[in-house]
């Protein structure tokens, strides 16, 4: 989730902004008249992106996680640092792994694409650019809250 709403702010603005004014500039026309559409040019790299680098920036948040586990287990409490990891690695699954980068992938998809749509909306100017820079990053936000909602749901129930 945190890596979702980090993500959706930050990402969501870039996206939306971009294809918005590549939008206002006729870019999108310009490329039909290539023989291609915009969504081929301009969504697939970043659809592509983002199933690679949300699972990766929720591994690091995992990671980060864990170090300050360790640290304030060995550093704060002053336990013995072999009864975390030995703690840690008979509690670690696979399956919550898996579940949670799938989640992220699913919420880089849809802070993506609906940035997309947002900005390909921007027809009429730079205000029309930021407001659909502000429609993603709102978007994008309530997508990650609600792919959290569902795949909680669905591992209550599968799990």
């Amino acid at each position: 989730l945190y890596t979702g709403l980090f993500l959706a702010g930050r990402v969501g603005a870039r996206v939306a902004s971009e294809v918005g004014v590549k939008t206002y500039l006729r870019q999108a026309d310009a490329l039909c008249t290539f023989g291609t559409t915009a969504e081929a040019r301009w969504l697939s790299p970043l659809l592509v992106a983002a199933l690679l680098a949300f699972p990766v920036l929720a591994l690091l948040l995992e990671a980060t996680g864990l170090l300050g586990g360790y640290l304030g287990y060995v550093g704060v409490l002053g336990q013995n640092s072999a009864g975390f990891t030995h703690t840690v690695l008979d509690d670690v699954r696979a399956g919550p792994l898996v579940w949670g980068l799938l989640r992220s992938m699913v919420t880089g998809a849809g802070v993506v694409v609906l940035a997309y749509q947002a900005g390909r909306g921007a027809r009429r100017g730079s205000d029309a650019v930021g407001k659909a820079t502000t429609r993603a990053v709102v978007a994008g936000l309530l997508a990650a809250i609600a792919v959290e909602l569902v795949f909680s749901a669905l591992g209550g129930v599968l799990g």
